[in-house]
């Protein structure tokens, strides 16, 4: 009995101790942010600190990311990819990029924290192989420097898709993502018309920030590739008459974005991916609405096809004819491992001046194809892993039937990864994240429809090896 009593005695100082330790710590926390804040006011008026606002937000994170990962970190980090290049941190660094660490981060969390680990599917095997392969050549790399800034960008983003390639995704999760997606893509645009100026139908628009950093304008035409897919797929599956509406704006405002970015290749892109989706609905008149559609938005924003009809790099592509030609002079010798990662810059330097060119192109140029810029750096066997793994991706979607309710989305996914490998073929997208977005959006489609879970397979395994010793 005295025993007994000593026990609760001893668990009631601790509960106490535990609640006095947690008050004493958010009352430190609220004094803090007093601090921070009354600090704010100067001369100038009243200027919130960044780090008091992350201090008065931090709770709220830690919360969501408990709770709702897909809000935040990893919806944060959705909505802020196509502003990539203006939200830089220091050198090297982009908020993007940290935000892309800690969702991959606060997910694996998630996985340890509920015990619940997928399965990886086969064309993961593909891409580990084909970023192995890249780490290698380093061993031979002509630019040591920059293999080991484009590997890292490579390392990361397929780290990314590991995590979600064994993250257990909901319904709910997916939809959450193609929310967000779509609309970063909405605001995109309207920012894209804000700080342009307004509408144009002869300047090119994009992301332009107060400091003067502009996004590339192909690279902004991309960014809506995954965003148009799954507005468009949602449009035409849902039976809510206001989602149906508010995503068929969102596919005409994100397209509209394509088109004043001026960027052929996703003009291209764009129309391969309606092209796609009217197959895939088996459906001539939604053909014929949406070329009615996509003409009618050309005719008011024709910059584009005028771009087609007179290109600004004398029929060269804007120049990218050129740049292949002394890509394809650097493979001649190189053509089996390559000159390592990330290095066509350098490799195109070197054998610059011994190639014609009808203009000059300058020095130091990337290579503006992922199947040509792969073969240099890493020769005809990366360019073969790459596209294995590719295709390997798109294939394993065939095991959703059209019966499934995760059709829709793996018609996204579909039309996504087309639109990206064209896309792919004008502009170098090995770093860049919304590519790698839409490689791994497959595994988190597969993953809903055919969830294969580790752990659950190993007691499964465990119970009944121990059936059949008869114990």
């Amino acid at each position: 009995m005295a025993a007994r009593t000593l026990r609760v005695i001893s668990a009631d100082r601790r509960a106490f101790l535990a609640k006095a330790g947690a008050a004493c710590a958010a009352l430190l926390y609220v004094l803090m942010v007093a601090k921070a804040i009354a600090g704010s006011s100067g001369p100038g008026g009243f200027h919130l600190p960044l780090f008091a606002l992350g201090l008065a937000l931090a709770p709220l994170a830690l919360v969501l990311a408990a709770r709702a990962p897909m809000i935040f970190p990893f919806g944060l980090f959705l909505a802020l990819i196509p502003f990539d290049p203006l939200l830089s941190v220091s050198a090297g660094a982009t908020l993007v990029r940290i935000l892309g660490i800690a969702s991959a981060i606060t997910l694996m969390l998630q996985i340890l924290v509920r015990r619940n680990v997928l399965h990886l599917r086969a064309p993961w095997y593909y891409w580990l192989a084909y970023v192995a392969w890249a780490g290698t050549s380093l061993l031979w790399t002509d630019s040591m420097t920059e293999s080991l800034r484009v590997l890292g960008i490579i390392v990361q983003n397929f780290g990314l898709l590991t995590v979600l390639a064994v993250y257990p995704l909901s319904r709910n999760d997916l939809k959450t993502i193609a929310t967000v997606m779509v609309l970063a893509g909405v605001v995109a645009v309207g920012y894209a018309f804000e700080s342009g100026g307004g509408m144009s139908t002869v300047t090119r628009m994009s992301l332009t920030s107060t400091t003067g950093n502009v996004v590339d304008q192909n690279y902004f035409a991309t960014s809506f590739i995954l965003p148009i897919a799954f507005a468009f797929t949602t449009a035409t599956s849902s039976r809510r008459i206001l989602m149906r509406l508010a995503c068929w704006s969102a596919v005409a405002v994100m397209t509209v974005g394509v088109l004043v970015s001026g960027s052929r290749s996703g003009f291209v892109a764009v129309g391969l991916m309606f092209a796609f989706f009217a197959w895939r609905g088996r459906s001539w008149t939604q053909f014929a609405v949406l070329l009615a559609g996509f003409v009618g938005l050309l005719i008011r924003f024709p910059l584009v096809w005028q771009r087609f009809m007179h290109d600004d790099g004398g029929g060269t592509g804007s120049g990218r004819t050129l740049i292949w030609s002394v890509g394809l002079h650097v493979l001649q010798g190189n053509w089996l491992v390559g000159t390592g990662i990330g290095s066509f810059p350098e490799s195109y330097a070197r054998v610059f001046l011994s190639t014609y060119q009808r203009f000059n192109q300058g020095w130091m140029r990337p290579a503006h194809n992922v199947l040509l810029g792969m073969a240099v750096e890493l020769g005809i066997v990366g360019v073969a892993l790459l596209v294995l793994a590719c295709v390997s991706t798109y294939r394993s979607l065939r095991v959703i039937p059209r019966s499934s309710p995760n059709f829709a989305f793996r018609t996204a996914c579909e039309g996504a990864l087309l639109g990206l490998a064209l896309q792919s073929l004008f502009i170098d997208p090995m770093w860049n994240k919304f590519v790698w977005l839409g490689l791994a959006l497959p595994f988190a489609v597969l993953n809903l429809e055919r969830p294969r879970a580790v752990i659950a397979q190993r007691i499964a395994a465990i119970r009944f090896g121990s059936v059949a010793r008869g114990t």
